[in-house]
């Protein structure tokens, strides 16, 4: 006769909090999957060769690298350096509220392994906005970058200077904000591995 094995601990059901955090992750993904796709596409369609009425008009070339920077971080802006924000609230929601419940002496197996399941999935979403932010620096900085390259032919001039001005400001505003959720994405999967280690656990990688 077989025995059977030990009974294997059940994923603790979801929460709206986690269900709002990995929703809003997944948006912007889209978002930046899209995005980036759209602009690949047309930097490597074939250019446009007029026909018709219009035969014989010269051949529209396709964009530069630049342009093609420009397209494809069109995402990167500070207004979508909130929705990592948003979605690192939701883990600091959870890191919180089940953290209080393994330091809570009087909690029962039950709840006890349910809290670290919760904490599990918290320190996933919160590696995976990190993960968001430095994405966002990265294609902030190459926008940043290819606007000045795509300018640069213009000759300077007073309009030329106020708008790296205002996009250098608006990068760094923006990279600032990312730099901030990062350290706070770390401080919060820091006590996360800090209440595995106090409750004898080891978190998944």
């Amino acid at each position: 006769m077989v025995e059977d094995g030990p009974d294997l601990p059940v994923p603790p059901a979801w929460e709206p909090p986690e269900v709002m955090g990995f929703g809003i992750i997944g948006a912007a993904g889209l978002v930046v999957l899209f995005t980036v796709l759209t602009a690949v596409i047309a930097a490597f369609s074939s250019p446009n060769v007029p026909t018709g009425p219009f035969h014989g008009v010269t051949a529209i070339p396709g964009p530069s690298t630049a342009q093609t920077v420009l397209e494809a971080t069109q995402w990167a802006s500070i207004l979508f350096a909130l929705l990592p924000l948003a979605a690192l609230g939701a883990v600091w929601w959870q890191v919180q509220g089940w953290t209080d419940v393994i330091n809570d002496d009087d909690e029962n197996v039950e709840e006890y392994t349910k809290a670290f399941g919760h904490l599990l999935r918290a320190r996933l979403l919160g590696n995976v906005t990190m993960a968001t932010f430095c994405l966002l620096i990265a294609a902030t900085t190459a926008a940043v970058v290819a606007s000045f390259s795509e300018d640069g032919g213009q000759g300077i001039s007073t309009d030329l200077i106020a708008g790296y001005v205002g996009e250098s400001g608006v990068g760094v505003a923006t990279c600032l904000i990312c730099a901030s959720g990062i350290w706070a994405g770390l401080r919060l999967r820091s006590s996360v591995d800090s209440t595995f280690a106090n409750g004898e656990a080891e978190p998944e990688s």
